[in-house]
């Protein structure tokens, strides 16, 4: 078992597409323990939030477009208009604005940074810094991340693409 004193672990994920994501049986990205750096992904109107940082991970949020579902909640009698976007069904009709969060259930405190991100639709990020300062990415390797925008939505949703088959 990993505990925060133990050696870290570094990931980066680059050019992901989450598109219509959620947490309770789906998961969104999260990391626990270690350090993340998640730069030029496309987080697309998540259920519950859209990316996570627990249990005294790092999470390095860079570039990225967090595109947060639409309006404030979409009650039952609307569900024609405003279905679930969780593709195994669930009764919580409540709108997350919640694109990046750093506690969540029963899991500890994460950490986060966020540079250069795009937040749509009233996305709103928890940014909480780590005791001693957030990692940096540039330290470890070369590379060269692009700007966050619309473009790179487009981009990114073209060239990812979302699994399919969720629930079997």
């Amino acid at each position: 078992m990993q505990t925060p004193e133990s050696p870290r672990r570094s990931r980066a994920k680059r050019r992901q597409l989450c598109d219509a994501i959620g947490s309770r049986r789906v998961k969104a990205t999260w990391f626990v323990y270690g350090r993340a750096h998640y730069f030029n992904n496309y987080q697309d109107q998540w259920y519950e939030y859209g990316a996570g940082s627990l249990d005294g991970a790092q999470f390095f949020s860079e570039n990225n477009v967090y595109e947060a579902r639409p309006g404030l909640n979409c009650p039952p009698l609307w569900a024609p208009t405003c279905p679930d976007p969780s593709p195994c069904g669930d009764s919580d009709f409540a709108v997350s604005k919640e694109a990046l969060v750093t506690q969540w259930s029963s899991n500890g405190q994460g950490y986060t940074h966020s540079t250069g991100d795009l937040l749509l639709n009233g996305a709103k990020l928890s940014i909480v810094a780590p005791p001693g300062g957030m990692f940096d990415p540039q330290t470890s390797y070369a590379y060269a991340p692009e700007a966050a925008s619309q473009q790179l939505a487009t981009k990114v949703k073209a060239q990812a693409g979302p699994r399919t088959k969720y629930c079997q």
